[in-house]
């Protein structure tokens, strides 16, 4: 309900923005597609299931490894609830940093390079670094924990926006991105605590909440591979 407030101000946002030169030129040359829902998933399918892919991976990350820790840390850890919002906090700051650097080095490297590299890494340190909390259920082993995670998806995330946006023609860019990018969130962010949660209760293992976040990064890992990277080329 509070996050409902946040809509008037969106709105407001919006209403000042000019379109982008790209969605202009295009206008210019040809009207705007009548439908662009339709035409984005007639179309553009192909661009839709990239996005979506893509973006399961984002969602698992953020929704296991920032939002579910606090829960997790407390619940199954029995971490005192200051502690995990401290290290919320810490892993945060990771966060905007880590995605900040990967903006940068997609502009000078490509989008692919750091979005891997963030797949791979998290595949790699995600189960070591739970099994490390779980067997140290500190403050400063969750910060480091934490940090660590949200920093490899930072390296993703910082990419991720340009990379989708150039799947798409302008004409359908936002209505396209936006199909893929609700589902994804809705079907595996909105079910990711109970999932994770699920997953804990019916394996009896404290770790089993990793497993989930490893499924979302091999879903992202094979999605980006399968991609090219058109950050050098002209929007459409």
């Amino acid at each position: 309900m509070l996050g409902l407030l946040i809509v008037p101000v969106g709105l407001y946002v919006r209403s000042k923005l000019d379109e982008s030169p790209v969605f202009k030129h295009q206008t210019q040359r040809s009207p705007t597609a009548k439908a662009p829902f339709l035409e984005s998933i007639v179309v553009h399918w192909r661009a839709i299931l990239a996005g979506f892919g893509l973006t399961v991976y984002g969602t698992i990350g953020t929704y296991i490894f920032y939002y579910y820790m606090p829960s997790y840390a407390t619940k199954t850890l029995d971490i005192p609830f200051a502690s995990s919002v401290i290290a919320s906090c810490c892993a945060a700051i990771a966060y905007i940093a880590a995605t900040f650097a990967s903006g940068w080095i997609s502009d000078a490297v490509g989008r692919k390079k750091p979005m891997i590299a963030s797949t791979v890494l998290s595949l790699v340190i995600s189960y070591p670094l739970f099994a490390l909390l779980s067997s140290h259920p500190t403050l400063p082993v969750l910060i480091f924990v934490q940090c660590s995670l949200m920093a490899s998806l930072g390296l993703f995330q910082g990419s991720y926006c340009a990379f989708v946006c150039e799947l798409f023609p302008s004409h359908v860019r936002s209505t396209g991105m936006a199909i893929g990018y609700n589902f994804a969130v809705v079907i595996f962010g909105g079910f990711a605590g109970a999932i994770a949660t699920l997953l804990i209760k019916i394996t009896d293992d404290k770790l089993a909440v990793v497993y989930y976040g490893l499924f979302g990064c091999v879903i992202g890992l094979v999605t980006i591979a399968l991609l090219k990277d058109r950050s050098k080329q002209p929007l459409m």
